[in-house]
């Protein structure tokens, strides 16, 4: 069914109105019930930042790096939370955020992404390029919130 192809749940809607807490919530309850091995929570920040450290001189900085993208990639179950609320990205940003959320949808990850803005054409996904768009619109499903 239709549930079964889903593996990535965008929430979206404006500030303030529980979105985060809401998610967490379900999933350490379903992280709970499921027995499911892993559930990692990670901020827009937090990816930028070892985004950015993948390119650091520091040895220590690039090891970090490393272990974010691995536990993005591998974790039961992805929260990524404000995703995308930025007016605009530097070159790379957006190009991180597909691969981390493409390379999900292609192993059927189960991933919820958390931000303000709305779908455009199906997919929240349009700012990123590349084809995560295409993928979101036959693997996920979007839930506006409003206070």
């Amino acid at each position: 069914g239709e549930a079964s192809r889903t593996h990535m749940l965008y929430v979206y809607g404006p500030g303030g109105v529980g979105k985060s807490v809401g998610v967490m919530y379900h999933a350490a309850k379903n992280h709970l019930g499921l027995r499911v091995k892993g559930l990692f929570y990670v901020t827009e920040e937090g990816l930028i930042t070892g985004n950015a450290n993948r390119y650091a001189d520091s040895r220590e900085d690039k090891e970090r790096a490393a272990s974010l993208f691995s536990k993005c990639s591998r974790t039961d179950l992805l929260v990524v939370d404000d995703l995308g609320n930025r007016a605009s990205y530097r070159p790379g940003q957006a190009e991180m955020y597909g691969r981390v959320l493409g390379e999900r949808l292609r192993m059927c990850r189960p991933t919820i992404v958390i931000g303000r803005r709305e779908p455009v054409d199906g997919s929240p996904f349009s700012w990123i390029p590349g084809q995560l768009s295409g993928a979101f619109r036959s693997a996920g499903r979007s839930i506006a919130v409003w206070g």
